[in-house]
C-alpha cells in the first residue's frame, strides 16, 4: 500500500523514506540469494534410473517415486520403469504404492530397483500429471502483492487453476495458467496469472506473476515468482516506479 507523500506529515517523513530503503534492500537481497541457490540447484544434481516390480515378472504402474524432504518425484511407467533428477543433497528416495511405502538410500547407486512384497493398491487411479490427480490445494503465498496470502486453489484442467483467499490487503481472488517443462514426472511449469483483491484499506491492486512451479506426485507444492503491479506508483525521493513484487508459494494439493 502506497500513499501520497502530500497527504503525510513533515515528522513521518524519514520514517517511511527508512522503510522504503529497507524494502528496496530486502528485495536485493532475496533476489541475491535466490540466484545464488538457482545456481548450486542447477550443478548439483544427478539422474536415478530404475525398474520397480511386484514380482520379478510383473512390473508396477504408477509407483510414486519422490526424493525424501525434496520436491521432486516421478510414476512408474507400464514397464515399471521410472527416472528421476534430484538435488545432490537428496540422501533417500521413497517409493509409495497404494499404502506400502518403501525407502532407498541413495548413496553412490545411479540404478535402484525395488521389489514390494504384498499386495498394494492405489487409492484413485493416477495419471502422470500431478496438477490432474490433486486438482484442490491449500497455498501459502510470502510477500507477493501483500506480504502475504492464504488461499484456495482448484486446477479446472492440468494448465488452469483459480483462487480465492484472504491477503494483507483483504480478500484475494485470481488465475494463473501453467506452461509444462515436460520433465519425466510432469510436475514443473512456468507459469503466468492474474491476481487482485477487494481491499480493506482502499488500495486497489492488481497483480501480474510470472513464476516456477513444482507439484510432487505426493501433492507438496512450491514455487517462486516475479510480478509488476498495477496502480505504478512513483517514489520522489528514490527516484524509481514502485512495481515489482516478488513471492514464495508454499501449499498442498488434495
Amino acid at each position: 500500500m502506497a500513499y501520497g507523500l502530500a497527504n503525510t506529515s513533515n515528522a513521518s517523513l524519514p520514517h517511511i523514506i527508512h522503510l522504503k530503503n529497507t524494502v528496496i534492500k530486502t528485495r536485493i537481497i532475496l533476489y541475491t540469494v535466490l540466484l545464488i541457490a538457482a545456481g548450486f540447484s542447477a550443478s548439483a544434481q544427478k539422474t536415478i534410473y530404475g525398474v520397480v516390480h511386484e514380482t520379478p515378472e510383473a512390473p508396477i504402474v504408477g509407483v510414486i517415486i519422490s526424493a525424501l524432504h525434496c520436491p521432486d518425484s516421478t510414476l512408474t511407467n507400464a514397464l515399471g520403469e521410472y527416472q528421476i533428477t534430484v538435488a545432490e543433497n537428496c540422501s533417500t528416495l521413497m517409493f509409495s504404492w497404494g499404502e506400502l511405502d518403501l525407502l532407498e538410500d541413495i548413496g553412490d547407486r545411479q540404478v535402484i530397483n525395488v521389489v514390494f512384497s504384498g499386495e498394494g493398491k492405489s487409492m484413485k487411479p493416477l495419471s502422470l500429471n500431478p496438477r490432474k490427480d490433486y486438482p484442490l490445494g491449500l497455498q501459502l503465498t510470502l510477500a507477493g502483492h501483500s506480504l502475504f496470502a492464504v488461499t484456495m486453489n482448484y486446477f479446472i484442467t492440468p494448465n488452469q487453476s483459480i483462487e480465492a483467499g484472504i491477503c494483507g490487503r483483504g480478500i484475494e481472488i485470481g488465475a494463473r495458467h501453467y506452461f509444462s517443462l515436460h520433465d519425466e514426472g510432469e510436475n514443473k511449469a512456468l507459469y503466468m496469472g492474474a491476481v487482485t483483491n477487494l481491499p480493506i484499506d482502499g488500495d486497489w491492486v492488481l497483480y501480474i506473476p510470472f513464476g516456477y512451479h513444482i507439484l510432487s506426485h505426493n501433492g507438496m507444492a512450491f514455487s517462486i515468482e516475479l510480478g509488476g503491479k498495477t496502480p505504478l506508483d512513483f517514489d520522489q525521493d528514490l527516484k524509481i516506479y514502485d512495481f515489482l513484487g516478488f513471492g514464495i508459494n508454499l501449499g498442498f494439493q488434495f
